[in-house]
């Protein structure tokens, strides 16, 4: 499993993708996810570049109780970060209770990166996993 999740690393940044060519966040995480579970989760088909929808499709999916909250981070587990001052605007994939794979336009495409990064873990939303 690890293997096919290093292979994402590297695939670059499109708004909208959900195929190796090309990923977005929330693309990245549905084939991570599917890797590491074996299991779909819903795609948003969301441009990612709008913010305020994606935070409101989260928010109405753990109203739905879609998703469960969790303590801390979790292998597999979702992580959800506020980029925006306002929104939940990103969205990862934990390797480990320390690494996340995520994609973005602004490091050009998948990569890992460590949990307590300055950039990111003052920007930690919460952890989630998939209930259905």
């Amino acid at each position: 499993m690890l293997t096919q999740i290093n292979e994402l690393v590297g695939i670059p940044f499109k708004d909208g993708g959900r195929d190796r060519n090309g990923l977005d966040c929330w693309g990245m995480v549905i084939l991570a996810y599917k890797i590491l579970h074996n299991k779909e989760i819903p795609d948003f088909k969301i441009c990612a570049m709008q913010h305020d929808l994606v935070h409101k499709k989260i928010l109405e999916q753990q109203t739905d109780n879609d998703w469960e909250e969790l303590q801390g981070p979790e292998k597999g587990c979702i992580v959800a970060f506020r980029l925006h001052p306002i929104f939940v605007s990103h969205i990862g994939i934990c390797i480990d209770e320390k690494t996340f794979l995520h994609c973005s336009e602004r490091i050009g495409g998948v990569c890992i990166e460590k949990l307590n990064h300055s950039f990111y873990n003052k920007r930690i939303e919460g952890f989630y996993k998939w209930t259905k």
